[in-house]
């Protein structure tokens, strides 16, 4: 379902924002080396790929070197020499297996920038997944999921053609002509001159269409995360919009976007055809000029025709990778458009934490332990209001602590810090007398068992569901755990029992059995620290006394938070602190 900060910048209500801004906002000009350094810093493999790939360009282009040279002396010998072709065999012979080696050194520089890319799309794709996890969901809920998986899949995708093809072609536009150049130098440096005096003109109008294209690149991106954005917020949305009469009005919405994205698309694709009309009109006319240049000299006899064949056989080969790097230009501006929103992305700052030290990390513990907060202060990044101020809270070992409040109070929130999901900005937590920043939030979290107010449930079965966090459970430790969480005999009753799928985000199941099934998947890690976030939500009555009597029984002997609204849940707690805007008072003082 959409979120509130969607639903206030008018999801449902209206047509979406004429020029919405978008996040990660684009780099500024001249950053388009900075993204290619990132992309290939740090994997020398990489590296080695686009390297090789290179090199068979390279080698592609020497083959053609050699080509022009055995065909312009057979061509020579045939019309000069009056020679019989059956007496050229050997050029002829040459000519086809510098043409294999031509084929071969464009496949493999092919097949090597697709390696190129691959390795570089998985590596940024392990980098926004631990980024996102680095982020936590207090982070995130100021992120919407269209734009973040936009940039997670179209944006990494988009880069195929950029890393395989577009760099490789960057490399080629450079070197293949100082090939040809040596070659014309060291052989007539006239023709040399001409070339040298035209080629200039392809890179200028290149830099020049570029210009205006990165800014069009840059909008396109911008409106396809957006509408990506829109569009899950309306998919998500759909119940709420359907009850309220308001799906039909959203349609409209819809196509708005969609078409604005697609008049972008077309702002894009009119430049990149009118670029490459141009761009090819330059270099025809580069190589006519060549042509021109030879014909004349041709006439006068001031240069023999071999040679003249030879030059005239080379003068494509020199613009054509200018070309290519031109007409790649619409790749590269398109993934460095996707790069720098992915970076901005992973440099999006997180919640401050101080530094750590691992020495002082305990090893995983199987007793419960001490949490103290002590003037915990935190306002989450995309709001102004502190949504916690100067709170101070002990959790004793041991012993089970309601936490009750109305809703919005900052319980969720403090729950979040607990976790290691953000740090706060004011104040400390302690965990035996330890700061929680110098623990190693993996080993912390291995001593929580945590169940959030709305758990995700993944696309499996519902014995992988509960046995999440210890995969290595047997069927009865899932039974059992099942049992006690009020989940055994609904489970038993589902077509295929713990084997039965249940759909992404448990879309087969009913809220509270989502819920119970979270417990379950709680009390099988069998943690010493337990924070429970609504656990009777969605329950009926005659089932929720069942799962309290057993959420009670399992926090025996750990250290407990509950978060709930159920009184008869807190009455059964050691202690109740009652929260209200974000501050920690007392349950007596509290009435």
């Amino acid at each position: 379902m959409p979120s509130a900060r969607s639903a206030g910048r008018g999801r449902w209500g209206a047509p979406a924002d004429p020029e919405p801004p978008s996040r990660p906002p684009p780099a500024a000009r001249g950053k388009e080396m900075k993204v290619e350094r990132r992309l290939l810093q740090g994997d020398r493999q990489l590296l080695v790929y686009l390297a090789l790939a290179v090199a068979g360009g390279l080698l592609a282009a020497a083959a053609v070197v050699g080509q022009a040279a055995l065909l312009s002396h057979v061509l020579a010998g045939v019309f000069v020499q009056h020679r019989l072709l059956r007496d050229l065999g050997w050029p002829l012979a040459g000519v086809l297996l510098l043409a294999l080696v031509r084929g071969g050194g464009l496949v493999a520089g092919e097949l090597l920038g697709q390696r190129a890319a691959t390795r570089a799309k998985a590596a940024l794709t392990r980098r926004l997944g631990s980024r996102v996890s680095e982020l936590g969901p207090l982070a995130m809920r100021g992120e919407r999921s269209g734009e973040v998986a936009t940039t997670m899949v179209e944006g990494v995708e988009s880069l195929d053609g950029y890393l395989g093809q577009a760099l490789p072609q960057l490399a080629l536009a450079v070197l293949v002509p100082l090939l040809v150049l040596v070659v014309y130098l060291a052989t007539d440096p006239l023709t040399a001159l001409a070339v040298m005096v035209t080629a200039p003109f392809i890179p200028v109008l290149t830099l020049l269409i570029g210009l205006k294209t990165r800014d069009l690149m840059d909008r396109r991106w911008a409106q396809l995360a957006r509408m990506g954005a829109h569009f899950l917020d309306m998919i998500q949305g759909l119940p709420t919009l359907k009850l309220f009469g308001q799906s039909q009005a959203q349609a409209a919405g819809i196509e708005e976007v969609s078409e604005r994205y697609g008049r972008s698309t077309m702002d894009v694709l009119r430049v990149a055809f009118q670029s490459s009309l141009v761009l090819d009109l330059a270099a025809t006319m580069g190589v006519a000029l060549v042509a021109i240049e030879i014909g004349t000299r041709l006439l006068l006899r001031s240069i023999p025709f071999e040679l003249a064949i030879f030059l005239l056989l080379l003068a494509p080969e020199f613009f054509l990778p200018l070309r290519l790097l031109a007409l790649a230009r619409h790749a590269r501006l398109s993934g460095q458009a996707a790069a720098r929103r992915i970076f901005a992305f992973l440099d999006s700052p997180a919640a401050p934490s101080p530094d750590r030290h691992p020495a002082t990390a305990p090893t995983a513990r199987q007793r419960p332990v001490e949490i103290r907060m002590e003037s915990v202060a935190y306002t989450p990044p995309a709001r102004d209001l502190p949504a916690l101020r100067a709170v101070s809270l002990r959790l004793p070992p041991g012993r089970t602590t309601a936490l009750v409040g109305p809703s919005g109070a900052g319980k969720t929130t403090l729950a979040a810090l607990l976790l290691g999901f953000a740090a706060p900005q004011q104040g400390g937590i302690l965990i035996d007398g330890i700061p929680l920043g110098d623990l190693d939030p993996a080993v912390w979290r291995r001593l929580v068992a945590w169940v959030p107010q709305l758990p995700h449930l993944f696309n499996g079965s519902v014995a992988d569901n509960i046995r999440l966090g210890r995969p290595e459970a047997s069927r009865p430790e899932v039974e059992q755990a099942s049992a006690d969480a009020q989940a055994h005999v609904f489970i038993s009753g589902l077509p295929l029992g713990y084997d039965t799928s249940i759909g992404e985000g448990g879309a087969r199941l009913s809220g509270g059995q989502r819920q119970r099934l979270a417990l379950a998947r709680a009390f099988l890690l069998d943690r010493p620290v337990v924070i429970l976030d609504e656990p009777t939500l969605h329950l009926d009555s005659a089932t929720a006394g069942r799962v309290r009597r057993a959420i009670l029984s399992h926090c025996r002997g750990r250290t407990a938070l509950l978060i709930t609204h159920d009184a008869e849940l807190a009455a059964g707690a050691d202690a109740v602190v009652y929260m209200h805007e974000g501050m920690t008072l007392a349950a007596e003082a509290a009435q």
